[in-house]
């Protein structure tokens, strides 16, 4: 008798934990998010997400050097549905290679500027950052270098530092002087590379370092690196850094390189309608900041404000080019 007591108790158990598991999957769809950023792993967005829309997110981290490859390589066995990348190489680089579909959303046509996603509406940029100059307000003032093409002036031979020669950062730089300047292109390149102190070495948050410890008195970052180790938010290399301050170039014409992040649908989701949703709930007045701000980036949308730690970077001149 007590045997089939206990038989029974198992019995129940384990319907239990059945029905409760079943439960939860009729509750929730799913989402799988692939990100080359690990700030992009916003928990309080994605909970708000998630009770809104009834959607679980799946976070996936995976470095900017692999992930496309990855995506590529797994093709149909990928569980990526939405595809977060940070910078606009990537998201140039996974258009080519067409790993995104293309979408059809009024919410994200009305929400994003047609300058900020493709013309096949198949990535859209979420937010923004420019590419400035940084220097030791120790050493150094604010009207040091007024443009890009100043770095070429024969005082800062040698005193220049650079990333690595796969960096995102340098890649987008290098990438908007191909573009602006063409065929004169190559030349400023090569200059510019005469110019450098060490060899090419680090991220953006090496060179902050750098300039930090007067290694070096001039770099080229993104700003929401240099307003993260402001913060001292999320860096190793880059601590106690604010003696490093920001310059805008060219803010008499066109004004300094920008650079985006935003995302994409996967061309082979297995869930594309929820991966569409949470494009557009990114976009949205009700999610810009959070996301924007855990980046430490401009929101691409123009009526919401920026981060504490952007503040004071407010009033300048940018411009984005689909090179």
């Amino acid at each position: 008798m007590k045997l089939h007591f206990f038989t029974l108790i198992i019995f129940i158990v384990l319907f239990s934990s059945c029905s409760v598991k079943d439960a939860e999957e009729i509750k929730y769809n799913y989402l799988t998010i692939y990100s080359d950023s690990k700030t992009g792993n916003d928990s309080l967005i994605f909970m708000k997400f998630e009770k809104e829309e009834k959607i679980k997110v799946r976070f996936r981290y995976i470095p900017s050097d692999s992930i496309l490859q990855k995506i590529k390589t797994e093709k149909f066995n990928s569980e990526a549905d939405l595809i977060l990348l940070s910078n606009y190489n990537l998201l140039k680089k996974a258009s080519q290679k067409k790993l995104f579909l293309p979408i059809t959303s009024n919410v994200l046509k009305k929400n994003i500027d047609p300058i900020y996603r493709s013309k096949r509406n198949n990535w859209f940029g979420l937010s923004k950052t420019p590419l400035v100059i940084i220097y030791n307000k120790n050493i150094l003032s604010k009207d040091t270098i007024k443009n890009y093409h100043e770095l070429l002036k024969p005082k800062w031979k040698n005193k220049i530092s650079f990333q690595e020669k796969n960096d995102q950062t340098l890649k987008c730089f290098t990438n908007n002087i191909r573009f602006l300047l063409k065929s004169e292109a190559d030349t400023f390149l090569l200059k510019l590379e005469r110019q450098r102190l060490l060899p090419k070495s680090g991220d953006d948050f090496k060179q902050i370092d750098r300039v930090k410890n007067v290694e070096a008195l001039l770099s080229i970052v993104k700003l929401s690196n240099l307003a993260r180790s402001h913060s001292n938010y999320d860096t190793k290399n880059a601590k106690n850094s604010h003696k490093v301050q920001a310059i805008f170039p060219n803010q008499r014409k066109r004004g300094c390189y920008m650079s985006i992040s935003g995302g994409g649908i996967y061309r082979y989701a297995r869930n594309p309608a929820n991966a569409q949703k949470m494009l557009e709930f990114l976009s949205s007045k009700r999610a810009q900041y959070k996301y924007a701000e855990k980046r430490f980036e401009f929101p691409i949308l123009k009526e919401v404000n920026p981060c504490f730690e952007l503040e004071n970077f407010r009033k300048f001149r940018g411009r984005f080019y689909k090179y």
